[in-house]
């Protein structure tokens, strides 16, 4: 996240980090592309800018058993018929997770925004949001999942215990673009590789904590506690001990406030005497 009057210095940021690297030539920032220096001194650049950060961190295998038959619904597409008269239906499962996902953290960073935008104007002002392009995301899909879940919440029928904050939110400024073409995007890379760095055992075979502790002060905190876990940095799923965590895994989310009750599994209720 980023005011609106700092959006021109997105790209002269992604120009100090580039100019960096080794052997640069002009490719797009990517995390991935950076030698472990390039990768320190970009994480160490960015905790020191006036921005905030967001992530959640959610692994598939960890959601496994994890269902929204509603919101699967909502996603399956309708089949029509040559005459049109009759359609069948086919499941597209995997989209809601992804519309799941990017829920939970837009609800986070919109209350974050309505929360900055009363401090700084004394009203709400709407939040413009950039999506990274990607393969199997539709944004008119998304569009139309988050406007219905603005209905559950304004017939009293939605089921979740949190929502955007919807004075910030207009969808028509809920836009899609090549992370190429966009230095915020090109800076939130940075941030998402950092803590994939961090967590993806399975990929790098270590965990490595360094990049995301020199975000520091750039994650977003909540509250006179300035509390981290669940808000800066959220866990999927939310009991995280049903994941299965290595304890190289559990160790960044200890970093940013996750305790045992979230970490470690609850052992069985033995019988009183």
């Amino acid at each position: 996240m980023v005011a609106a009057h700092r959006e021109p210095d997105l790209p002269h940021w992604v120009n100090r980090i580039n100019q960096q690297r080794r052997h640069w030539r002009g490719q797009p920032l990517h995390f991935t592309d950076l030698d472990e220096r390039a990768k320190l001194r970009a994480t160490r650049f960015i905790g020191k800018l006036p921005l905030r950060c967001f992530t959640l961190i959610s692994h598939k295998g960890n959601m496994i058993n994890y269902r929204n038959v509603r919101a699967e619904r909502a996603a399956d597409l309708r089949v029509y018929s040559d005459d049109a008269t009759s359609f069948t239906i086919e499941p597209r499962r995997k989209l809601w997770y992804s519309h799941m996902v990017l829920k939970a953290l837009l609800e986070r960073a919109t209350e974050w925004c309505l929360a900055r935008s009363h401090r700084d104007y004394g009203e709400p002002r709407p939040v413009a949001i950039t999506i990274a392009q990607r393969g199997g995301f539709y944004l008119d899909r998304f569009k139309t999942y988050l406007e219905k879940d603005r209905r559950n919440l304004a017939a009293g029928t939605n089921t979740l215990p949190r929502n955007l904050a919807w004075p910030v939110v207009d969808l028509d400024l809920i836009t899609t673009a090549p992370a190429s073409n966009v230095a915020g995007l090109q800076l939130a890379d940075i941030v998402s590789g950092s803590f994939s760095r961090a967590v993806d055992e399975r990929r790098f075979h270590s965990c490595d904590t360094r990049f995301v502790a020199n975000l520091g002060w750039r994650i977003a905190r909540k509250g006179k506690g300035r509390r981290i876990a669940g808000w800066g940095v959220t866990g999927l799923p939310w009991n995280l001990w049903e994941a299965n965590l290595s304890a190289d895994q559990e160790k960044l989310f200890r970093m940013f406030g996750y305790d045992d009750e979230k970490l470690v599994r609850p052992g069985p209720i033995l019988p009183e005497d």
